[in-house]
């Protein structure tokens, strides 16, 4: 618009003869110069655009649900070098996910048996026992330390009960375990070969228990738990 209002009238009036006497000629130019302009549009679509919402999708299945998807499209060949790194990729990462699978599975069966022997041989010993981890949480306890905390009425209060997950300190004072426990890390502290801490303390039923506490190191004889076992 600005062009033609800039050109004088004698070039309009060219302008305007071109055009009318090449009407049919520069109308096919415009339509032909369209249809590539649209067919260019249509390729970088197809080959492209379309194809790399496919991949996006396909490589969010296979991150977050299913490690077995492949992606498969068509396109250019810069799409499918794209989806073969990807498709390798997934094989990568379902073979680590099968791997880690495996190992955790195999991990869980000997934690289970290990537990399971454990089970057998304190259902063995003369004693009550109870396995805590370090924050006082039960892992384990056998049954003559059942059948000591059931020996009263009182036994029906909630506080009371033992079982798996509960905290022991609703049985034993919290204040003597925690005094036990720093006598033990004194003595870790010190080297000391003898580590078990003793103390004698009434429980709820009314009887008078000697306990001995015992603690679970790891490799790095790093107090992780404790035991504390009942005469």
């Amino acid at each position: 618009v600005y062009i033609w209002q800039d050109l004088s009238l004698p070039q309009m009036q060219t302008l305007a003869d071109i055009w009318i006497s090449h009407f049919y000629l520069l109308s096919a130019l415009g339509t032909l110069l369209l249809l590539v302009v649209g067919f260019g549009l249509e390729s970088v679509y197809k080959n492209y655009i379309r194809p790399g919402a496919s991949i996006s999708a396909g490589a969010s299945v296979i991150y977050s649900s299913n490690p077995s998807h492949r992606i498969q499209v068509s396109g250019s060949r810069d799409i499918a070098v794209l989806t073969g790194i990807i498709n390798n990729f997934a094989d990568m990462f379902e073979n680590l996910s099968r791997d880690i699978t495996e190992q955790i599975l195999a991990s869980r069966s000997e934690v289970e048996k290990e537990k399971n022997l454990l089970a057998s041989i304190m259902a063995e010993l003369p004693q009550g026992v109870i396995i805590c981890n370090r924050s006082g949480r039960i892992l384990l306890f056998n049954s003559r330390v059942k059948r000591l905390f059931t020996q009263s009425s009182h036994t029906s209060r909630a506080e009371h009960f033992i079982g798996l997950g509960r905290s022991i300190f609703h049985l034993i004072d919290k204040d003597l375990i925690a005094h036990a426990i720093e006598e033990i890390e004194e003595r870790l502290n010190k080297g000391k070969q003898s580590l078990a801490s003793y103390f004698i303390t009434p429980i709820y039923t009314g009887i008078l228990v000697s306990i001995e506490a015992i603690p679970i190191l790891d490799q790095e004889q790093v107090m992780t738990g404790f035991i504390l076992t009942f005469k």
